[in-house]
This record gives structure tokens, sequence and C-alpha cells, in this order.
């Protein structure tokens, strides 16, 4: 009823990011709560809604982090459901310990993210080149998984072309031979006629030709299609697209974290009686970083919004979805164009080419 409901306003509202949606309580996320008019309790649920705000903004991170989902649901029952659960248990209804829960379940994730993080630095000190070093996040995950097929078409078609080319600079052959081999495949015409010398007028006995013929037309037969993507490129390279924007503002996050830690450092450092002016500075400058770090952490999910996503777990799920499906498509085109790639471009060049000779005579007679 409140989803029917729910999508029955929707069609009412026209733009995308002010249409309504019913939270998902299996999701990584945490709901805010609204505020009424009087509400003698303001105070308590707006520090509530910031931790939460906290907590949904730390699991945007995780995810683009790589952390999986089922990692971020499992911190999130042990470090607030069942924590909530026993608090209630012991002490009964305390809504304010709410806030100390919450924050506790962000530091956890927060560690679990810079572990991640170290790890992938330590893996990134293995693609190093000449001192250079790459970016921890898009070094390891944007490394191909599969070998792409370009470079092997190819050069697959270079050498039938070669191979093709060599057998038409060839002398004509007798007409007997002609109409022996007229039905036989370029892949077999490359390799029988180049032993085969002018002079030769042997003829190939029937019983040997019609079992050649068979064979050939079951082998030009048996050539399966090529295998397509079942998403346009388009949308893959949109989806890639979206996901490098998530990994440089994850990047710009990390480094402002950096240097509010080092301001953080830097306070705590500046001690004595005539330092109360560096500290009233420094003050000033973690409170900015602060609010800097919140915009750019609120800027993860804008930027999959922008895209029609309502938050970065549904973009995440889809990514993966995509990434897997293209490592498959990959794998299946590599077999293919390992089996059949080479027949697969010589019987195009061969119609291409009948096609050329074609045009070219018709021109000639004109």
């Amino acid at each position: 009823m409140k989803r029917d409901f729910t999508a029955f306003i929707n069609t009412f509202v026209f733009d995308e990011k002010k249409k309504l949606a019913i939270f998902d309580k299996h999701s990584p996320y945490l709901a805010t709560k609204k505020i009424g008019k009087n509400n003698p309790r303001t105070e308590q649920i707006k520090t509530d809604n910031w931790a939460r705000t906290e907590w949904n903004r730390t699991v945007d991170r995780a995810l683009v982090e790589g952390i999986s989902r089922e990692e971020v649901l499992q911190i999130k029952r042990e470090e607030i459901t069942e924590k909530v659960k026993e608090s209630v248990h012991r002490r009964g209804n305390r809504p304010w310990l709410f806030f100390a829960i919450v924050t506790h379940a962000v530091d956890v994730l927060t560690a679990l993210i810079k572990k991640i993080r170290e790890q992938f630095q330590r893996i990134a000190a293995l693609f190093e080149t000449d001192g250079k070093d790459t970016a921890p996040v898009e070094s390891i995950k944007s490394v191909s998984m599969v070998e792409p097929f370009v470079q092997k078409t190819e050069k697959t078609s270079i050498q039938a072309e070669t191979d093709i080319a060599t057998v038409l600079q060839r002398p004509k052959l007798q007409p007997k031979l002609e109409e022996q081999v007229a039905d036989v495949p370029q892949t077999i015409l490359s390799s029988e006629i180049r032993g085969m010398d002018v002079s030769d007028s042997a003829v190939m006995p029937k019983e040997n030709e019609s079992k050649v013929s068979t064979n050939l037309k079951s082998q030009k037969d048996s050539i399966p299609p090529r295998p397509e993507f079942s998403m346009g490129m388009e949308e893959y390279d949109k989806i890639q697209n979206i996901y490098k924007q998530l990994v440089k503002q994850e990047n710009t996050v990390l480094t402002c974290e950096k240097e509010l830690g080092q301001l953080r450092q830097d306070l705590l450092l500046c001690t004595g009686v005539f330092q109360g002016k560096r500290r009233k500075e420094l003050q000033g400058q973690i409170d900015d970083k602060e609010q800097q770090m919140e915009k750019t952490k609120q800027r993860l999910a804008d930027i999959v919004r922008g895209y029609g996503y309502p938050n970065v777990d549904s973009f995440m799920k889809m990514y993966h979805k995509v990434k897997a499906d293209y490592a498959d498509y990959t794998k299946r085109l590599k077999e293919w164009g390992e089996k059949y790639g080479m027949r697969y471009v010589e019987e195009h060049f061969e119609k291409r080419h009948k096609s050329f000779m074609f045009n070219n005579t018709n021109m000639q007679k004109r």
C-alpha cells in the first residue's frame, strides 16, 4: 500500500531529483528523521540525524573503496543494530545513547577503509615504474583482467591479407583445377595452392573431391556468430565515467582528510603562553576544513544522483554487474577469436575482394 501510494504521487512529479522514495531498511544506510514544528526533541533529533548522515557518507566511501556490501551490512548489524538492542535491554529507552553508538560504528568503518587503502598502496607499489607512483584506486582497479581482442584481430587480418595476396598474384591454374577448387574456402586455398605447380595437370579423384568438399562445407558452416556485449558500449563507457568520477572524488576526500589530521596535530603541539593567537588560527582552519570534508563526502552521493541513481549503493550494484558481464564478454570473444577468428577474417576479406573484382569488371565494361 505504501509503495503503491508513493508511486502514484511520483506520477505527478516530473523532476527526478524531487521524486519520493521508500527507504529500504535492508540497505546499508540509516534513515534520517523528520523534525516537526514545536518538537521538544528537536536538538536531539538534529544530533542523531548528523550521526546518521555521517554514517551514510562513510558507507558511500567504503563502497567506492571496494569494500563489499555484505561487509558494510555486517558492521551495521554488529555495531549498530545489535548494540542498540543490547542498550535498550540493559539500560532501557535512552535515545541520547544512539549518537555514541553510531559514532563508534563510523569510526569502525573508517578504520576498515584505511586498512583497505593501505593494502591498495602496498599492491600499487608493485606497479611503480621509474620511481613514479600510481594512484592507489585507479592503478589497481583499472587493470584489465582479460586481454582485449582488438590487437589480435588486427594481426590476423594483416596475416590474412598477405596470405591471400600471395595466392592472387600466382599464375592462373588450369581449367580443371579451377573447377575442383571453386567451392573450397580461402583457408584451404592459401595452404593447398602453394604446394601446387602450374604445370601440374593431375586431376583429383571424385571420391576425394566429394569428401574434401563435404568436410570444408561443414567446417565453414560450423563458425558460430561473433559474441556480442549485452549492453551498448556507450552505456558501458558512461558507467565507467561515473565510476572514475567517484574514484577521483574519493581521492579528494582522502587528501582533505590528511590535511585535517595534520591541522589537528599542529593544534595539539601548539602549546605555550604566547601561542593563543596561533591556536585560534588553527582552530579556524580546522572548522573550515571540517565543513569542506562534509561537502566533499556529500559530493559522492550527488554525483550518482545527477545520473539518475538514488544512491552510491545502487550504482555500485550496477557497476559490478556490468563489470562481470564485460569480463565474460571479453573472455568469450577471446576464445572465439582463437578458434574462428582467422577464418572469419579470411571469409570477410574474400567477400570484399570478390565484390571489388565484380565492381572493377563492371567499370571496365562501361
